[in-house]
């Protein structure tokens, strides 16, 4: 009898052992909100991508998501937040390609490629360069004419430090030969508010950020650093076409979590997202505050971003030849 009643024992606790593991993955995936870490500040493009994809994801998902901004640090706190949360699927964030691309060769950050899941690819950035409507650059030949009569008179702004823009507006001095003073700024709304309020000569911003000063002119866009026009600003010559096609950069936003998120779980996140991306009215809303929707797997992302870093490694390297990355060679 006392052998009986310890083998009863023995299963009942190798049954108590199992059951964490099988309601991880059994329970009804999500059961509760979704959290989404945005790095950056409010009103900025984003914030706006994401809080536009969150007020689709109870059609879609059955559960709300809810928007956690956590900017500032040059995106390293709201980063590492994504890497360091609970896999569960409970909690993803919003980010974009440069993250991995660009500011680990600009700054020293404790993240790899390897500390996120990837889930999905959701928007490829249209970039602009604007000045403010009373400017008097009326072209980008004038203002890139003025800032070489005075080097380093002029200053300018791409949202945070080691962001795309950042790499950009670098690159744009270093292939013209001018000087412009870069300057960080917590986001790429408070780059827009520091031209607007004259603080800034300049700034180099994605379509979205700045769409609404765009359409109602309170700023000027000289160029678009694509291969053809944008659309909504036909007037606007791409970089392309004043002879500097090197300056077409792609940087792609997409949805990422912490490393080790369950495989079904990843799945059920994708295809929600996927759902929402085919969703005519988010593309039409999307349309209207700029979106340039572009669908890409999570190992797509990967891929895009490892061939990425392959391109811009020597860019970066003559630009930044003081910066960590190089430094560590």
């Amino acid at each position: 009898m006392k052998e009986i009643f310890t083998k009863i024992f023995i299963a009942l606790a190798c049954v108590m052992a199992l059951a964490p593991v099988f309601s991880v993955h059994a329970d009804d995936y999500p059961s509760k909100p979704i959290v989404n870490i945005v790095a950056w500040a409010p009103g900025g493009s984003t914030d706006i991508s994401a809080r536009l994809f969150a007020s689709f994801m109870p059609k879609y998902l059955g559960q709300a998501m809810v928007t956690e901004n956590q900017a500032g640090g040059a995106t390293l706190p709201g980063t590492l937040a994504m890497a360091r949360a609970r896999p569960d699927g409970y909690t993803v964030g919003v980010n974009w390609a440069a993250t991995w691309t660009i500011r680990p060769f600009i700054l020293d950050v404790p993240y790899t490629m390897d500390d996120f899941t990837f889930i999905i690819g959701i928007h490829d950035q249209e970039t602009v360069l604007f000045v403010r409507k009373d400017s008097p650059f009326k072209t980008f030949e004038d203002l890139i004419k003025h800032i070489k009569a005075n080097p380093g008179k002029l200053n300018y702004g791409g949202g945070v430090t080691g962001s795309f823009q950042h790499l950009l507006g670098a690159f744009l001095n270093f292939r013209l030969g001018v000087d412009a003073e870069y300057i960080s700024q917590d986001g790429n709304r408070p780059t827009t508010i520091a031209v607007l309020g004259g603080q800034l000569d300049y700034a180099i911003l994605d379509v979205l950020s700045v769409a609404g000063e765009l359409k109602t002119g309170a700023v000027r866009p000289l160029v678009c650093f694509q291969k053809e026009r944008i659309k909504e600003y036909p007037d606007t010559p791409t970089i392309k076409e004043l002879g500097y096609e090197e300056l077409i950069l792609p940087q792609s936003m997409m949805m990422v979590g912490p490393k080790g998120i369950p495989a079904d779980r990843v799945k059920i996140l994708h295809d929600a997202f996927k759902r929402i991306l085919e969703d005519p009215e988010f593309l039409k809303l999307g349309t209207n505050v700029g979106m340039n929707v572009s669908y890409r797997s999570g190992e797509e992302c990967r891929q895009d971003i490892a061939n990425m870093i392959k391109v811009l490694t020597p860019v970066i390297d003559r630009i930044f030849p003081d910066s960590p990355a190089s430094k560590k060679k």
